[in-house]
């Protein structure tokens, strides 16, 4: 009887945690689209020495239980330098790009190995690994120069020090100029090129899951720009009572815009300036052309790290972004954008459309 009883008692407890498992993968949900899943990866490689034709690489991707996603490479000899070569990916290698892109996978984007599956070593000068997206760009998610990679064995490759140099040459930043940015940026950057969203179980702080994924691809921007906040540390105060609103659980635009709004940090593009949106009412869409609603007495410069969000207005949808720089002179933004995937993108001013931004708070 007493065995009986302990089997009872260890078939209810597994099925407790096989219950509690589905609920957890079933709250990160979202509808993976065509243009969220990479086009491919490519391999970029300048060497010392010849390479056998046709040979095999494999990137590898660990997640956080260090299970393995493998996308093989076959590496090719450009035909008119012969120490340059491109690794094209093996047939049906887009598939396990698509399942990374699903809800509770984004952890295998953060660790990278390229390994080496033949009996050759080959002395690297110089290797980058970028990423495309149909919709959004082609980023470099790896780059290591100077190094062997030994026959049938592996390398780490640095994700962030890899984007981080993509980013500098993109925009003409010096080192000093990138490290000075706030945490916020400079950590949103360090993800460019990933696609997708997890639950506590596939994030490395499970009281701050990256991203939370507990809504709709409409909503993820917003967790997304509100999770490098929280992160971070950004902390604004309401001007009237001082609650503290550090951005943590925001699941839409709405609540951004209301919170820097009521923390006096709003400003609102409007007569083409950036011009104070006074705190009144609920939502800073409401009453958008009601003079008293505006104090155009305080002009705003947006500055790297700020939010940047398209203001919904009956035709289009809110939607939340991380302001990189203004161009004032064009009326142009560089946004940072995310989180399927996280890329950049230009937003220029359309006169007919709202976009406000909120001040963080300087360093």
């Amino acid at each position: 009887m007493k065995i009986t009883r302990y089997i009872f008692i260890l078939s209810c407890l597994v099925i407790q945690l096989l219950a509690q498992r589905a609920t957890a993968v079933e709250m990160c949900r979202y509808e993976v689209k065509d243009h969220n899943i990479p086009l491919g990866i490519s391999l970029y490689i300048f060497t010392h020495s010849a390479i056998e034709e046709g040979s095999t690489w494999y990137l590898k991707f660990y997640n956080r239980n260090n299970d393995i996603k493998r996308i093989g490479f076959t590496i090719q000899q450009d035909p008119v330098f012969p120490f340059y070569y491109k690794g094209q990916m093996l047939f049906g290698s887009r598939r396990i790009l698509e399942e990374m892109v699903q809800p509770n996978n984004r952890s295998y984007w953060d660790k990278m190995r390229l390994y080496n599956d033949t009996g050759q070593s080959v002395n690297i000068s110089n290797m980058s690994i970028k990423i495309s997206y149909e919709k959004h760009g082609a980023y470099q998610i790896g780059l290591k120069k100077d190094f062997t990679l030994a026959a049938y064995s592996q390398v780490n490759i640095p994700g962030n020090y890899s984007r981080r140099e993509f980013v500098k040459d993109y925009f003409d930043w010096t080192n000093s100029y990138f490290l000075s940015l706030h945490p916020a940026l400079r950590y949103y950057f360090y993800d460019l090129g990933k696609s997708g969203s997890s639950n506590a179980s596939d994030s490395a702080d499970p009281d701050n899951p990256k991203y939370g994924c507990n809504n709709g691809p409409e909503e993820l921007c917003s967790e997304a720009v509100s999770w490098y906040y929280y992160d971070h540390k950004v902390v604004i105060f309401d001007y009237q009572d001082g609650t503290a609103y550090d951005f943590r659980d925001i699941t839409n635009h709405y609540q951004m815009r209301r919170q820097f709004m009521w923390s006096d940090r709003l400003y609102c593009y409007k007569d083409g300036q950036w011009i104070r949106r006074v705190p009144w009412g609920d939502d800073p869409a409401d009453n958008w052309d009601d003079l008293p609603n505006w104090d155009p007495s305080t002009i705003y410069d947006p500055q790297p790290g700020d939010y940047f969000v398209r203001v919904p207005d009956g035709e289009v949808t809110g939607h939340s972004m991380m302001m990189i720089k203004w161009d004032d002179a064009n009326a142009k933004a560089d946004v940072i954008n995310g989180l399927l995937p996280v890329y950049l993108r230009k937003v220029t001013i359309k006169p007919d459309r709202r976009y406000c931004v909120g001040e963080i708070p300087a360093l």
